[in-house]
C-alpha cells in the first residue's frame, strides 16, 4: 500500500493562525496536525508518502524533512494553483501503482487502519471511505450505505443524477438524515483508492473528488465500500474546532503541560493544565497560561495571563471562545 497526505490547503478557516504557519503544522493536543496522518501511515506499514503542498509549502517541506521518521521517504507534489482533492491526486498519480491510503492533513482520528485495509481488500471495491454513523445536528455531508456496507449516495448527489437532467453537480445540499438510500454516515477524510479509481478522476486543473468522481462513479454502479469506524475524530479546521480537538485528543497519560524542544519559556512563567507549547514559540517572563495552545510563531509578552486560548503571532495575538 502507498499513501498520500493532502496538505495543500490555505487553512482559510483557521486564519490568522495560518498566515505564517502551514495548516498541517498547526499545534493541537501535543502534536502537529499532520502528525496524526503520519502516524496512520506508519501503522499501515507504509514508508513512502506523497504530500501535496501549496500555501507555505516550502516551510512544510523543510520542517517535515527534518522531523520525519528515519525510515520514511517523503515525495513532494507542489501545486502552483490549488487543485482540490481530485486534482491533487490526479497531479500525483504517477507515483502510485497500488492501493493508496489518502488522508486529510487537518483532521485528528483514532481508528484501526489495518482493519480498514483488510475490509477494503475483502470487499473488492475500487474505493473505501472511512465513515462514522451520523448524529443529529452534525452537517458534514451525509453518506448512505446499504446492508452490505456499499455506498449508495453522497450528499444526495446520486439521487439527483437518477432524477435526470437539470441537477447542478456543484450542489452540496444534504438530504434528510433518513431515506430509502440506506443508513446515514459521515465521511471522515480517510479513504483507500485503487489505481483504476484514480484513473477515473477528471484530468482538470481543479477537481472535487466527491462531486466529480465519487458521485458519478456510484451512479454508474462502481463498487464503493463504506468502512464504519467508532473511534475519536475531530475536524480541526476552525479555531473553535481546533480547541475542541485539543481537549478530545489530549494524551490520556498526562494532564501536565507539553513543551516541545526548541520552545523558550521565560523565568517565573507558570504553565498549567493542558497547555501545549510548540517549538519556535517564545514565552516571556511571569506569564500564567492555563489550557492554552501556543503556536510555533507565537511571541508571548511578559506577564500575560490567559486560560483556554490559542496564542499565535509576534505580538501574542490570541483567540478564545
Amino acid at each position: 500500500m502507498q499513501a498520500m497526505i493532502l496538505a495543500a490547503g490555505f487553512g482559510s478557516r483557521l486564519k490568522p493562525l495560518t498566515s505564517r504557519v502551514p495548516k498541517a503544522l498547526v499545534g493541537c493536543a501535543g502534536i502537529r496536525l499532520v502528525d496524526c496522518a503520519l502516524d496512520l501511515v506508519m501503522k499501515a506499514g507504509i514508508r513512502r508518502v506523497v504530500i501535496n503542498t501549496h500555501h507555505l509549502g516550502e516551510e512544510l517541506e523543510r520542517r517535515l524533512n527534518h522531523w520525519k521518521p528515519s525510515n520514511m521517504e517523503l515525495i513532494w507534489s507542489h501545486e502552483e494553483e490549488i487543485r482540490g482533492t481530485g486534482g491533487g491526486l490526479q497531479g500525483a498519480r504517477q507515483h502510485f501503482d497500488e492501493t493508496v491510503l489518502v488522508i486529510n492533513a487537518d483532521i485528528l482520528i483514532d481508528f484501526d487502519v489495518a482493519a480498514m485495509a483488510y475490509a477494503h481488500k475483502a470487499s473488492g471495491a475500487l474505493a473505501t471511505m472511512a465513515l462514522h454513523p451520523a448524529d443529529e445536528g452534525e452537517d458534514l455531508g451525509v453518506v448512505r450505505t446499504d446492508f452490505e456496507d456499499r455506498v449508495r449516495d453522497i450528499v444526495g448527489g446520486v439521487t439527483k443524477l437518477e432524477e435526470g437532467p437539470g441537477w447542478d453537480p456543484k450542489s452540496t445540499g444534504a438530504p434528510q438524515l433518513y431515506s430509502e438510500k440506506g443508513s446515514p454516515h459521515y465521511f471522515r477524510g480517510v479513504h483507500m483508492l485503487e489505481p483504476e479509481f484514480l484513473a477515473r478522476i477528471p484530468d482538470d486543473e481543479f477537481s472535487c473528488i466527491i462531486r466529480e468522481t465519487y458521485i458519478p462513479e456510484i451512479h454508474r454502479g462502481t463498487h464503493i465500500h463504506g468502512h464504519v469506524i467508532h473511534g475519536r475524530w475531530a475536524d480541526a479546521g476552525t479555531p473553535e474546532r481546533l480547541l475542541a480537538a485539543h481537549h478530545l485528543f489530549w494524551p490520556e497519560e498526562t494532564d501536565e503541560p507539553i513543551i516541545e524542544q526548541g520552545a523558550y519559556v521565560g523565568l517565573k512563567t507558570v504553565l498549567k493544565g493542558r497547555t501545549y507549547v510548540c517549538a519556535g514559540a517564545n514565552i516571556g517572563h511571569s506569564c500564567i497560561l492555563d489550557d492554552c495552545i501556543v503556536q510555533p510563531d507565537a511571541v508571548v509578552p511578559p506577564k500575560t495571563l490567559l486560560k483556554g486560548a490559542i496564542i499565535h503571532g509576534k505580538k501574542g495575538q490570541h483567540w478564545t471562545p
